[in-house]
């Protein structure tokens, strides 16, 4: 007999994950608020002094390099030949020109330069058969030229794991060292070409001077470039949170679901792999220096976004946005037209204005999230969309547009507003017709751009047949409306709520209008003419005085009645000629 084993919850808070692998795991739930994850300490030493003895090793090729101007110098003066000077020329240029695109273009287009030297090089000796002393000299200029040009991007690498490891104020520790070997390797360097350097003009001098400087700085500014977040210097970066993750935390391929890392020390980390369904990342650091790959923190917007919990008036249209935990966030404003953000949690959430269009929101929890005058235009909900004890005074069934820029308001009143509870009330026969959709084979979202709701609320207390007359009235009144009743929601003497579809161009607001008025005059009559006037409509329609009766149960008790057809959806239920079944789902408590 098999057994299923149930994951154990563990409990990290506060204390050090460093240097643990946990590849493959399953955490989920993992409690981490304010852990330390990323490289042990004594770990972190190690590869801070790594980065200060190749900054000395840059600092001693760099000086030494030194002796490039004197090797330049005996190709022109001293060894004859026209294709002698040639090399020595494109030798120069190449150097020149990766040093200007290594810092124009990033690192991608100078490597490649450094490829073409050596082979246009390795040609022309090949070409012109030159050996001894001029093949020697060539071969060793253009050696020295690509080591020297190796270097510097080694030294910039260095550097910038330096700053990652530690921070700038500690780059006078390796630029010290450089200096210092530079120093060294400069005096090697001249000592072998001391008489070359010395027929050297001034200005050949200076050049030299002024080579040997930018050879010195140029790994220095690379890496505060880099480090600063710059696109031409992505690659190193990379490189160098690829290398420095090998010795910090790894989660690679583990389950992280529900797990809380908020305020968490996460540099150095790797999560590429791990599953993150609403993981909580609020307040966490260090997740630009870990590697990320295959998770939705690979994306800057959507790892700001679950960080900083803050999307205030932030543009996410069209993005994907599924699983994340943006419990508590400011979303005011906030546009989301198109987006996914299904299995989110957004409990608790600020989605005032925000603009929700066709976005997705499939088994998302939206459980107290404020959703005032948010719009909602072509949502696309499921029945496991959550949005228990929702805040929310109107809602925009439509985007604005100049000509109407408060499109579709509900409560369809414009001077009414929702009361607790009523925005549940109007999206429960929604979720609840979602599933006779779904048998059709019919998109809500293209049903909703024909078919709109008109939702009467009744406080207090609603005279059934003053509400149907008014209903009736106020069909015939717009034939254009198609008015057809989908559902009848009753808390008793609380609150009764009816919901009805309507088609065409005619105005919510002006039907909630123009009904109270009907059901105002309709509730007036005496007793006698108005049970008159519902007998005469009873006769007309059997099922009127089958819906009084609901309506009458409904203000008494705490109960649903959602009504449908078996077939065509554009018919649900018509005023005119009530059709389809009558379910009665009882209100759980």
């Amino acid at each position: 007999m098999s057994t299923t084993t149930t994951p154990t919850r563990q409990c990290w808070t506060n204390n050090d994950l460093r240097g643990q692998d946990l590849r493959g795991k399953d955490l989920t739930g993992l409690q981490a608020h304010g852990a330390i994850a990323g490289i042990k300490p004594a770990t972190r030493l190690m590869l801070l002094l790594t980065c200060i003895i190749m900054a000395a090793v840059f600092g001693l090729v760099g000086g030494y390099a030194s002796a490039l101007p004197s090797l330049l110098s005996l190709l022109l003066t001293e060894v004859d030949g026209f294709i002698t000077g040639v090399v020595a020329i494109l030798e120069l240029v190449f150097f020149l020109l990766f040093l200007v695109t290594l810092i124009w273009k990033g690192p991608g287009i100078p490597l490649a330069i450094q490829m073409i030297t050596l082979a246009i090089i390795t040609a022309l000796i090949a070409f012109t058969a030159r050996g001894g002393g001029v093949g020697a000299a060539v071969i060793m200029l253009t050696m020295v030229n690509i080591f020297v040009l190796s270097e510097v991007l080694l030294g910039s690498l260095a550097l910038l794991l330096f700053i990652d490891l530690a921070n700038r104020s500690m780059l006078p520790v390796p630029a010290a060292t450089a200096v210092a070997s530079a120093v060294i390797g400069l005096r090697e360097g001249v000592m072998g070409a001391e008489s070359k350097l010395l027929v050297l003009s001034f200005v050949e001098q200076i050049c030299f001077v002024a080579l040997v400087a930018m050879l010195l700085t140029l790994p220095f500014v690379i890496a505060n470039q880099a480090s600063n977040g710059r696109l031409k210097y992505r690659s190193l970066n990379k490189i160098v949170v690829a290398f420095a993750t090998m010795f910090g935390t790894r989660f690679q391929n583990a389950c992280l679901d529900g797990a809380d890392f908020s305020a968490a020390k996460l540099a150095h980390c790797d999560f590429r792999g791990t599953s993150i369904i609403r993981t909580n990342w609020h307040a966490a650091t260090g997740l630009d220096k870990s590697r990320l790959e295959t998770t939705y923190l690979s994306n800057p917007v959507v790892r700001d976004l679950v960080v900083s919990l803050d999307g205030c008036r932030g543009t996410f249209d069209n993005m994907s946005l599924r699983d994340l935990n943006l419990d508590g966030s400011d979303l005011e404003a906030a546009s989301f037209i198109g987006s996914d953000l299904s299995g989110c949690s957004l409990r608790h959430a600020n989605l005032k204005n925000s603009f929700l269009a066709q976005a997705r929101l499939y088994a998302t929890d939206l459980s107290e999230a404020n959703l005032t005058k948010a719009c909602i235009e072509n949502w696309a909900i499921s029945t496991d969309t959550r949005f228990e004890m929702v805040m929310c005074d109107e809602v925009y069934m439509r985007l604005p547009t100049p000509d109407d820029p408060d499109p579709w308001r509900k409560p369809d009143n414009r001077g009414d507003h929702f009361k607790p509870g009523d925005f549940n009330d109007f999206i429960a026969p929604i979720i609840h017709t979602l599933g006779l959709y779904k048998t059709q084979n019919v998109d809500p979202r293209l049903v909703a751009q024909t078919l709109r709701t008109l939702d009467l609320y009744h406080y207090d207390t609603i005279n059934p047949a003053a509400a149907l007359l008014a209903l009736n009235q106020l069909s015939k009144l717009n034939p254009d409306s198609s008015l057809e009743v989908v559902a009848l929601q009753g808390k008793g003497a609380e609150k009764v709520h009816l919901q009805a579809l309507v088609t065409g161009d005619v105005s919510s607001a002006d039907l909630s209008h123009d009904y109270q008025e009907l059901y105002r005059r309709a509730a007036a009559m005496p007793s006698d003419q108005l049970e008159r006037m519902m007998a005469v409509l009873a006769d007309s329609n059997f099922r009127i005085r089958q819906l009084e009766t609901l309506l009458d149960t409904a203000r008494e008790t705490t109960t649903n009645y959602y009504i449908k057809a078996g077939g065509d959806i554009s018919g649900i239920v018509n005023f005119g000629t009530i059709q389809g079944d009558i379910i009665h789902q009882p209100k759980s408590s």
